[in-house]
């Protein structure tokens, strides 16, 4: 859908947008791009050159942006609060799997902890059920997050949407949950429920795995834990931590009645 190059809007352009906006509204702005660190000489320029608006922003980057000191700094300097960063899963296998080859696992909690040392926020996106994941994994995911001070973490399920290469896969290889024809089982929503079956897994073990960890994960006392080490924007931080208190809750409800559904 996005095609293979990058392409950018004229750094005055942008500059001029930012300068019609500030008349009129001065809360956070959301710049859209999901890689925004994808062109590093675009992006320093572009943040260099917001530095004298003096905005607060959030954003879309990978852990690569905490190797690069230069264009850390220039992300920092001019305003930016969080980070939205899907490292999706912590082995490299897996995310080699679904074409992410830009977060090295290796040097992940380095890169981490030099992003919030520069006070930007990390929300960190992590999917488990991915085809090299055991059961192994939950006990890694709860270490990784306490060790880089992930400020705000998603623990997700796979969902594989019908025309995607990975729905394609997973329905010829019999692993989809549904007629690979019935779009309406797919839930477009916060909707939880399995949709497919891990490769490594069963099913059956995988749900109470899942529901354990989220369990653990998110509580009202690491909401408040996390708000307060936070680098910047501890109210957001903490009002996004309390609200997956309440959202894994409702999707721990729904997989267990799942489960039970399955006999």
């Amino acid at each position: 859908m996005n095609g293979h190059r990058l392409r950018h809007r004229s750094i005055p352009a942008v500059l001029r947008e930012v300068e019609t906006f500030l008349k009129e509204d001065k809360r956070i702005f959301f710049f859209l791009d999901d890689t925004i660190n994808a062109d590093e000489e675009y992006a320093e320029q572009l943040f260099r050159q917001l530095e004298p608006f003096r905005i607060k922003w959030v954003g879309q980057a990978t852990t690569a942006l905490g190797e690069k000191p230069r264009l850390l700094d220039a992300f920092a300097r001019s305003g930016c609060g969080a980070l939205l960063i899907g490292i999706e899963s912590l082995t490299d296998g897996s995310n080699h799997a679904h074409k992410k080859f830009h977060n090295p696992a290796a040097r992940q909690v380095e890169c981490i902890k030099h992003i919030r040392q520069a006070g930007i926020c990390v929300y960190g996106s992590f999917i488990y059920g991915l085809d090299e994941d055991t059961l192994e994994l939950p006990s890694q995911l709860e270490a990784f997050i306490e060790e880089t001070g992930v400020d705000v973490p998603g623990i997700n399920l796979l969902r594989p949407i019908p025309g995607t290469g990975v729905f394609n896969r997973l329905a010829e290889e019999g692993r989809v949950l549904h007629s690979r024809d019935d779009h309406d089982a797919i839930k477009f929503s916060w909707g939880q429920e399995m949709l497919y079956k891990p490769l490594r897994i069963p099913l059956q073990e995988f749900i109470p795995s899942y529901t354990a960890l989220t369990s653990r994960v998110f509580t009202v006392q690491n909401a408040v834990k996390r708000a307060i080490r936070a680098p910047r924007l501890r109210s957001a931080v903490l009002m996004f931590n309390l609200l997956y208190v309440h959202m894994y809750g409702m999707a721990r409800k729904d997989l267990l009645r799942q489960l039970g559904g399955m006999g």
